[in-house]
């Protein structure tokens, strides 16, 4: 007995230590069939040691899937926090977790978490369906906190509790924060979207963390995410009755017409090297708000990335063909080939 929980822990060690190895994902699934059949003598610490090379395995089992979390749950009154984090950020991409996140949830909440440990935990709680409960618990503890947070933390909160559309009084109780601390550029886009996702129209909060973005430094994927909340935004304040504007209203919304225009600037310039999923968001947004990029450029860049065959959807066709279609434009001929190919 005492010979082959050894050797469990020999491979477990084996597989944390191939998972960046070229050879290591094939070689890890190799390893499968015994984890399974010996699931029951692994320790929770070989199980920390599996649950990330697993997740990340192109070519992992439902039947691993399942092992691994089987056996979390039967050692749950062994998990320390650390052995918890190391595990539910990646347990969390599996399918069918929802037991496991509910059979933990009083043990979450008895533990102290620091606030980076609670918006890890989030970030795996926002990936699957359950009660609320657990995150109005997780709300008290943030506030408890909230003079400990730094921008990072803040803007995966609020992006966590927007993600999981839970209301919460974060946005309020951490307004003044988030006006004290200097933001991150890509903590400040998240923040900034949230706000706006939540129907915060909040000038003073919007305009500074606008500021505080410098485009340079942000992801093609975060100016997606930037560029439709600019216009939410931007739509919000150009509707407002005249009577409700003010001069800082309007000098407001003059900055976020022109940092919207810088952000435009920045998408033409990198149209052909977006990712699919990107375009296709920038499509809908440009024909949603009838903005000044040329909707057939965006159809030719997506009918000519390198990853055409693999990431359009036949979902993604269908937008992309409505979108021309309602424009007056013609589908380029690679999307016309590669629809057969969806079908």
């Amino acid at each position: 007995m005492a010979s082959v929980n050894k050797s469990m822990s020999a491979l477990a060690t084996l597989v944390f230590r191939m998972q960046n190895d070229p050879l290591g994902p094939k070689m890890i699934k190799t390893l499968e069939p015994i984890f399974i059949k010996h699931r029951r003598k692994m320790s929770h610490i070989d199980l920390s040691y599996i649950v990330k090379p697993y997740a990340n395995n192109p070519w992992v089992s439902d039947e691993m899937k399942q092992a691994i979390i089987q056996s979390t749950i039967e050692l749950k009154e062994k998990l320390e926090p650390f052995n918890i984090i190391n595990i539910f950020p990646w347990v969390s991409k599996f399918e069918n977790t929802q037991n496991l996140f509910v059979v933990f949830q009083e043990k979450m909440l008895s533990i102290d978490w620091t606030p980076k440990e609670i918006a890890i935990l989030l970030s795996a709680y926002s990936k699957v369906n359950g009660s609320t409960f657990l995150w109005k618990n997780m709300e008290r503890n943030i506030l408890s906190l909230k003079n400990q947070l730094t921008s990072y933390e803040i803007s995966d909160f609020l992006f966590s509790y927007t993600k999981k559309k839970i209301k919460t009084r974060l946005f309020d109780e951490l307004r003044d924060i988030v006006m004290k601390i200097p933001f991150k550029s890509n903590d400040a886009v998240y923040t900034m979207h949230s706000y706006i996702k939540n129907e915060h129209y909040d000038v003073l909060i919007i305009d500074k963390l606008s500021r505080e973005i410098n485009l340079n430094e942000i992801s093609l994927k975060e100016v997606c995410i930037l560029y439709a909340s600019v216009l939410n935004c931007l739509r919000y304040f150009n509707e407002l009755p005249k009577a409700a504007k003010n001069t800082n209203i309007e000098e407001f919304t003059k900055n976020i017409s022109n940092f919207t225009v810088e952000i435009e600037t920045l998408i033409r310039k990198n149209l052909k090297i977006f990712h699919i999923i990107d375009l296709l968001s920038i499509l809908e947004v440009v024909d949603k708000y009838s903005r000044p990029i040329s909707i057939k450029s965006i159809a030719q860049s997506i009918s000519s990335a390198d990853q055409l065959k693999g990431d359009l959807s036949i979902k993604g066709f269908e937008t992309v063909a409505n979108i021309l279609a309602k424009n007056n434009l013609p589908i380029p001929t690679p999307l016309i080939d590669i629809i057969f190919t969806l079908i």
